[in-house]
Parts: C-alpha cells; sequence; structure tokens
C-alpha cells in the first residue's frame, strides 16, 4: 500500500512539474522586465560578474540611463535612456558605447 501511495504521489509531482516547470524555466530575453513604455527606448544589458554597482552607476551615467526593471533570473537588466524623444541615431550610439564596454556582456534594445 505504501509503494502504490508513493507511485501516485510521485507521478502527480512530475506530472505537476512537466506542467509549469517550462514558464519556470525558459525566458527570453524579450521576456524580461515590464513591457517599453511607448516613446521610450528601453535596453536590455547583461553586466560583467565583477562589475561593481558604483561601474554601473557611472557607465549608465554617461550615457543618459536608468535602470528601470531587473536584474532578471538570468542577470538582465532593462535599462531606459533618459530622453523620451531620443532620435534612433543618437540610442544606436549609445547601444554602441555600452557593447564595447569591457564589463558589458551583452546589451540588446528591447523589442516592444
Amino acid at each position: 500500500m505504501r509503494r502504490l501511495a508513493a507511485i501516485v504521489l510521485l507521478a502527480a509531482a512530475i506530472t505537476w512539474q512537466a506542467s509549469v516547470a517550462p514558464s519556470l524555466l525558459y525566458q527570453t530575453l524579450s521576456d524580461a522586465g515590464s513591457s517599453p513604455e511607448p516613446g521610450r527606448v528601453h535596453l536590455q544589458v547583461v553586466f560583467a560578474d565583477d562589475i561593481t554597482e558604483r561601474e554601473i552607476r557611472t557607465l549608465l551615467g554617461s550615457i543618459g540611463a536608468t535602470i528601470v526593471a531587473g536584474p532578471s533570473p538570468m542577470a538582465v537588466y532593462t535599462v531606459a535612456l533618459a530622453d523620451d524623444r531620443e532620435a534612433p541615431a543618437q540610442a544606436q550610439e549609445r547601444l554602441a558605447l555600452l557593447r564595447t564596454h569591457p564589463k558589458v556582456r551583452l546589451a540588446e534594445a528591447k523589442q516592444p
């Protein structure tokens, strides 16, 4: 009787985990954080493990960006550029600056 109860309990746990696990374990970069506000440029950034909080503040301040979400479980931060009416060329320049920084592992424009 105990074996049967253990088997039923194990089967129920496996079934429940299979139905819930994909949404908990798999997250794309486009899913991280909230959706961007209309008219604002949002970037998703992954920093090096050894970057300090002060270095993050200095770097983001130099490009006029602030953290609006994160870090996600995958260490992704969503940052917003300060100017709401930012020209696309300026946003690309700021993105390029992030990508060339030695303590930035990934920097991408967040898709709506």
